[in-house]
C-alpha cells in the first residue's frame, strides 16, 4: 500500500514549487504556486487538487502531452534518479522498439550535472540505481546497451529497452518486496 504519509509529502513538495510567468506583452511577471488548495478525505483516501486559476492555460492542454502513471510505481523508489528515469522511459511508453538518446541528454533530463564530468560516477550512483529501483518497483523491466559513435573513445549513447511487466507479476513482485 502506498504510504499516506509519503502522498502528503509529495502534494506538499508540488504544492511549494513555483514559477514566474511573464504576461504575453512581456511587460509584467507573476509569481505563482502551481496549487491553490489540496484536500484528503481520510475516510476514503480520495484527493482533490484545485490548480492556481492563473495555470489553467498551461494545464488545459496536458491531455495530449503528458505522462500517466501511478503512484505505487514510484513511492518504494529509494532513488530521485530512478524516479526521473521512469517517468522518462514511460513516456516513450507507446513508442515501439529501443530508445536511443545521447549520455549528456540523459544526464541532463536526469538532473544529474554534479556527475557530468565522470561517467563511471554517473553511471554507478546514478543510472544503474535508477534502473534497479525501476525493475524492483514499478511496471516496467528496463535494460540499456552502452555506445561510442563517430570514433569516440568513450561511450556517447544510451539504448534503452522497455518492456511492461505483467499487472499480476508486478503485483507479485511488490508483494515479495513487501516481505523482505
Amino acid at each position: 500500500l502506498v504510504n499516506y504519509i509519503d502522498i502528503k509529502a509529495a502534494i506538499k513538495s508540488i504544492a511549494d514549487k513555483s514559477i514566474w510567468l511573464t504576461s504575453p506583452d512581456g511587460k509584467t511577471e507573476t509569481l505563482l504556486r502551481w496549487i491553490d488548495r489540496a484536500i484528503i478525505q481520510k475516510n476514503d483516501g480520495s484527493i482533490s487538487i484545485r490548480f492556481h486559476e492563473d495555470m489553467f492555460p498551461y494545464l488545459l492542454d496536458l491531455q495530449e502531452r503528458y505522462t500517466q502513471y501511478k503512484l505505487v510505481n514510484i513511492l518504494p523508489m529509494r532513488s530521485k534518479y530512478g524516479i526521473r528515469l521512469y517517468e522518462l522511459l514511460k513516456s516513450f511508453e507507446n513508442l515501439e522498439g529501443a530508445i536511443v538518446m545521447s549520455i549528456d541528454e540523459l544526464k541532463k533530463r536526469m538532473d544529474c550535472d554534479k556527475y557530468a564530468s565522470r561517467f563511471p560516477d554517473f553511471r554507478r550512483y546514478a543510472l544503474d540505481k535508477a534502473i534497479e529501483d525501476i525493475n524492483q518497483y514499478s511496471d516496467l523491466t528496463v535494460s540499456y546497451r552502452l555506445t561510442k559513435e563517430n570514433n569516440s573513445r568513450a561511450y556517447n549513447k544510451i539504448v534503452f529497452y522497455v518492456y511492461r511487466v505483467n499487472r499480476v507479476e508486478a503485483i507479485k513482485r511488490n508483494q515479495n518486496r513487501d516481505r523482505k
